[in-house]
């Protein structure tokens, strides 16, 4: 068949048949759990997957949402900046991804095992760090500091940038808390 009437196959398919083509090939680890033999699954909200090709390669992301009609994937932390300053997220194709992790449903557990769907439990290390203290003596001390295991880190600020009407309004309202009036005001 010519390469033309290929392509117009593929972008004229009928619905049932682009859902079929959002499959997703598996991770060796999930291969192996199953109990049936299978290369690929459809992909789902809320599944894992590992970034193969393109923007954000080798990285595990969370599946945000699907597109059938489009034959796209849209992940978490895979996204670029317009031109308005607004974070947009990058349609992957299904092909270039890997399913790592999945969630669980009702077709999903006839066909796995339940090890396939317990997550990895991380285990929080302990950093322990020796320091040596000179004293005016001439004596070494060495003491182990063991951090404390309830401090929390704190987590960066991540919030999508305000658009300019915003920061307008957030302006005027600090200068109405100084006593100054705006500029669109006379006196």
């Amino acid at each position: 068949m010519k390469s033309d009437s290929e392509r117009k196959r593929f972008y004229y398919a009928k619905n049932h048949e682009k859902t079929r083509r959002m499959r997703v090939h598996l991770s060796k680890e999930l291969r192996s759990r199953l109990k049936q033999k299978k290369r690929s699954l459809l992909l789902r909200k809320g599944d894992v997957v590992l970034i193969m090709r393109g923007p954000g390669k080798g990285k595990n992301a969370k599946v945000i949402r699907s597109s059938h009609s489009k034959m796209r994937v849209f992940v978490e932390g895979v996204n670029v900046r317009n031109s308005k300053g607004r974070e947009v997220l990058i349609a992957l194709q299904p092909s270039n991804l890997m399913l790592v992790e999945l969630d669980k449903t009702k077709e999903r557990a006839a066909l796995f095992s339940e090890e396939a769907f317990r997550k990895a439990e991380k285990k929080p290390e302990k950093k322990e760090t020796k320091t040596t203290v000179k004293l005016d003596k001439p004596d070494i001390i060495e003491a182990e500091i063991v951090p404390d295991e309830k401090k929390e880190e704190k987590k960066p600020d991540i919030r999508p940038e305000t658009s300019m009407a915003n920061k307008k309004h957030e302006v005027k309202a600090e200068m109405a808390k100084v006593g100054k009036t705006s500029g669109s005001q006379h006196i």
